[in-house]
């Protein structure tokens, strides 16, 4: 069995998953509290047990009783020029938790990574290529039915300038030696598939989104189809600037690798830089409290 960013298979023992990447599994009592809350019936995602856990859903649910501001963020790779009924899983679940909260949207469109990660086969495929069929994906997403005056979709290649700032600050809080650990790059992998989760943190933060949300601490909730996890972030705030980190003294697996029995035994320490490593990619930086996903 084996579990990564990017690929999924054999048998998969999900708790002991749940129990590696630090989640918490998704409980009846939880479900009932998010009706109660929300006045939403769950989604059949979870009354199915498709999205099965999360981290910190309990404090988004606080937040939205205490009429506190939240955003949610999801997202798509383009790597066609249309969008099948899997992609449109995230999509759909989304647009459920926007109506149920009545929260503001950004949606993430990565043609820069489709490019930085595209198969040997597809070397040849220029950069405009890629963002093309996500303009062509931004047609399907629109598709879903999100409230127009409440949602922000957006393309890498075009905005990430006005992320720029929080990006620098999220790459100089990773070591090179916990993002191998994380995702498995290798030294023949071009410089831009290690920077990347940098740009996918980025948007958890309000502060990437200047005139576009509201810049005052808030929370963000990231939906996704390998990730059902929510995540409580300071949005108004940019990501701190740690003192910078040593450089992990082993070579450590990523917590997926463990649980498919291929990993190598870790230190206590590595161990927890793995952690903070996980919740700086769901985040974005080191936020004030809670747990990321």
């Amino acid at each position: 069995a084996f579990v990564d960013p990017w690929t999924v298979r054999g048998a998969i023992d999900y708790t002991k998953l749940i129990e590696q990447f630090g989640s918490t599994p998704i409980s009846p009592a939880l479900l009932a509290r998010f009706e109660a809350a929300t006045g939403a019936k769950p989604h059949v995602f979870l009354r199915r047990g498709l999205f099965f856990s999360h981290r910190d859903l309990e404090s988004i649910l606080d937040a939205h009783e205490a009429h506190r501001p939240f955003f949610l963020y999801t997202g798509r790779g383009p790597s066609s020029d249309a969008l099948h009924l899997g992609h449109l899983v995230p999509f759909m679940f989304t647009k459920y938790l926007q109506e149920a909260f009545g929260a503001p949207l950004v949606i993430q469109i990565t043609d820069d990574e489709k490019y930085l990660f595209a198969k040997p086969d597809a070397h040849g495929k220029p950069l405009e290529a890629f963002t093309a069929q996500g303009r062509e994906n931004v047609k399907d997403i629109i598709a879903c039915g999100f409230d127009a005056s409440r949602t922000f979709i957006f393309l890498d290649s075009q905005y990430v300038g006005t992320m720029w700032p929080n990006i620098v600050k999220i790459q100089r809080a990773v070591t090179a030696s916990q993002a191998k650990g994380i995702f498995g790059f290798v030294e023949a992998d071009n410089i831009g598939k290690w920077s990347f989760p940098a740009v996918q943190a980025a948007p958890s933060f309000a502060s990437s989104f200047p005139g576009i949300l509201p810049q005052s601490p808030a929370d963000v909730l990231p939906p996704a189809t390998s990730e059902t996890t929510a995540a409580s972030a300071p949005a108004g705030q940019t990501p701190a600037e740690p003192a910078p980190a040593e450089e992990s003294s082993s070579s450590s697996s990523s917590a997926a690798a463990d649980a498919a029995g291929e990993g190598k035994k870790t230190s206590k320490k590595d161990a927890k830089k793995e952690r903070k490593m996980k919740a700086i990619a769901a985040r974005g930086g080191e936020p004030a409290g809670g747990g990321g996903g």
